[in-house]
Order: structure tokens, then C-alpha cells, then sequence
């Protein structure tokens, strides 16, 4: 629906539901290896690092944040295939908005969403199927390392048969507690729900000038309010927000461009707002600002230079991940750069 009260204001929202068969792909992949790298076998790290038979006053009581779990790092195997047992994904998609024109040359846009799939497809986490062989092998003692509460049940003979395993000897010949993590097969699965519920906006604004050219500001958010997931019947509901997982609660942009003649120059700023980080802790907003001036020598030819994150930024270090000791989905270790280009159309 579309409601206009007057001419400066227009209110709208849509509800739909939705149905998606599932990909090719995920029914019938042939099987096919590859790796893991720089995985952290945090099981063998509890089996090594913390005795749950032992006595309770000489017992190194430690959590995977305290203990040296990164000396447990390196490559498994992944043993990936298809699912042919796999139902559609089904979903209700709803969103209530306003586009208010403030002024002649500004406007603001405002939308809330919420998204609810059932059923949603998704290839199973490795860490997952750790977790839940540990919590299988080693109860809560196992859990409360991790740091987790209230570990959802699984079924504990499909979960262990996913992980493979050495002998659990040393290199030379001695038990140990438990072999080496040499393989892991996670399946494509319906998950039993997805939901994102959250807010966008963005303002615009621009100035025509008769002697110093055009002007032109925009700034835009979006903010998470829920990111949930229930993986199966037997799990709670995770909210990705509160767990250790990386996920952002609010992303921020904002440019301001200058445009006179065949000039033009603009900057921008992306911010990443604060995430519960691998490791326990919570990182920084991270903000990266680029500029860029190019000049047009006719319409077919432009030159252009820019420079790439300008207060080179560096990734935010978490000790839970392997060599180079970042989250590599979210922060790059690339620095500040220039470029120098042109451009020729034909």
C-alpha cells in the first residue's frame, strides 16, 4: 500500500509470503573435497587443556578464551554433497516505510522490515558439529568452557559420525586424550527458522551554486535489531547479536561530493558498528574513508585518483583465529592505497 497525506509525504508497506524450491546445487552436488584452513580444534584443546575427571582444586579449570587453543590450529578436510532429502524454504516478508521530502533539495527515507524463513536452507558450520561432539563426548564440562549456555541437545551419533579422527597417539606413539581432527562432513540442511528484523534510512541533500559549483551530501544506516536462527528441532534460538559470531548490529555510510565544470571530488566514509567477537570480546566500530578527484577531458575521456582507506586501518586482531589472526569476512589487511586510472569509452 501507498498513502499520501500530502505532497511532501508518502507512507508504504508490503507484506508477502514466498516459497523457493531448493537449489540444484544443494540436492545434487556430486561429492567433492576441499579444506578448511586455519580451523581451531577446540575439543582436543579442552581434552588437552582441562581434566573434568579430575580434582576439582588441581584441575586446570580454564576456558577456550584463557587457553592457548590457537597452538590447536590447521587444515581439515571438508567432505561436501548434496541432500536430496531437502524440503522448500518457505517465508513471510513484511515492511513499513515513509519517504518524507523535507525541503526542495532534501529527502528522507525510512524503512523497518522483518523477514521469517522456515526451513531455510544452509550448509551446516564446522564449528557446529565440533561443538556438539564435544558437548557430546564431554557433557557440560565441555560447554562450560566454551563459555555457552544452555547447549541445545543433538543427536549424538549423526553429529559424531560428521568428524574424523586419528589415532589418539602422539607423534611419538603415546595416548593422548584424543586424535588429531582430520575431516569434517557438513550437510546441507533446512534449517527450522531464519529471521532478520531491522530499521534502513538514509538522508539525502544537494546545493546548486551559481560560482562554486554543486554540492551534494548523503548519509545512510541500517541497524539490525534481530538476527535469529534456529538450526534444527532439537536447538534454542540463537540470536546472532548476543553470540560470539560476528555479526554487525548497525552498518553507517555517509559521501560528500563536489561537482564544478568538468571537475569533481568526493568523499566517503563507511563505519562498521561494534560485533561480539570469535575470541569473547567486542570490537571496535571500525571506519574506513576514501577520496577520489577526477576530471573530464571531453565526454568519451576522464583521469581519475583516489586513495583507499586514508587512516590505514588495520583489521582488529582476534587471538581466536588461526594466521593472519582476523576475521577476514569483515576486515582487510590491505592498508591505504592510491590509484591512478583512465578511462576511455567508445
Amino acid at each position: 500500500f501507498a498513502y499520501r497525506p500530502n505532497d511532501k509525504l508518502l507512507v508504504r508497506g508490503s507484506g508477502s509470503q514466498s516459497f523457493r524450491a531448493p537449489d540444484m546445487n544443494y540436492l545434487f552436488q556430486q561429492p567433492s573435497t576441499g579444506y578448511y584452513n586455519g580451523i581451531i580444534d577446540y575439543v582436543a584443546c579442552f581434552a588437552n587443556e582441562y581434566d573434568p575427571i579430575g580434582d576439582a582444586e588441581t584441575a586446570p579449570v580454564v576456558n577456550y578464551i584463557q587457553a592457548e587453543c590457537g597452538s590447536y590450529s590447521g587444515s581439515v578436510l571438508a567432505q561436501l554433497s548434496g541432500n536430496t532429502s531437502l524440503e522448500e524454504e518457505e517465508g513471510e516478508n513484511f515492511n513499513l516505510g515513509l519517504v518524507w521530502e523535507v525541503s526542495e533539495n532534501a529527502t528522507l527515507y525510512v524503512d523497518a522490515y522483518e523477514v521469517f524463513l522456515e526451513s531455510a536452507v544452509n550448509r551446516e558450520s564446522p564449528y557446529t558439529i565440533l561443538f556438539s561432539t564435544g558437548s557430546c563426548l564431554y557433557g557440560e564440562e565441555f560447554t562450560d568452557f566454551l563459555l555457552i549456555e544452555n547447549f541445545p541437545d543433538r543427536d549424538c551419533d549423526d553429529q559424531l559420525s560428521k568428524i574424523g579422527r586419528g589415532e589418539p597417539v602422539d607423534s611419538r606413539g603415546n595416548p593422548i586424550p584424543i586424535g588429531e581432527w582430520e575431516s569434517v562432513a557438513p550437510d546441507y540442511m533446512n534449517m527450522s527458522y531464519l529471521e532478520y528484523r531491522g530499521i534502513d534510512w538514509s538522508f539525502n541533500y544537494s546545493k546548486e551554486t551559481a560560482n562554486f559549483g554543486d554540492f551534494y551530501f548523503s548519509v545512510a544506516s541500517s541497524h539490525i535489531l534481530k538476527s535469529a536462527v534456529k538450526m534444527d528441532v532439537l536447538a534454542d534460538e540463537t540470536d546472532y547479536l548476543d553470540a560470539y559470531t560476528y555479526e554487525p548490529r548497525s552498518q553507517q555510510n555517509a559521501s560528500v561530493s563536489w561537482v564544478y565544470e568538468d571537475w569533481s571530488a568526493t568523499i566517503f566514509a563507511d563505519r562498521l558498528g561494534h560485533m561480539e567477537m570469535d575470541d569473547g570480546g567486542k570490537s571496535n566500530p571500525h571506519i574506513i574513508t576514501n577520496m577520489s578527484v577526477s576530471y573530464d577531458f571531453n565526454p568519451d575521456i576522464d583521469v581519475y585518483f583516489s586513495v583507499r582507506n586514508i587512516e590505514n586501518k588495520m583489521p582488529q586482531r582476534d587471538g581466536s583465529f588461526g594466521f593472519p589472526y582476523y576475521s577476514q569476512n569483515y576486515f582487510s589487511a590491505l592498508g591505504r592505497y592510491a590509484a591512478v586510472g583512465i578511462n576511455y569509452r567508445f
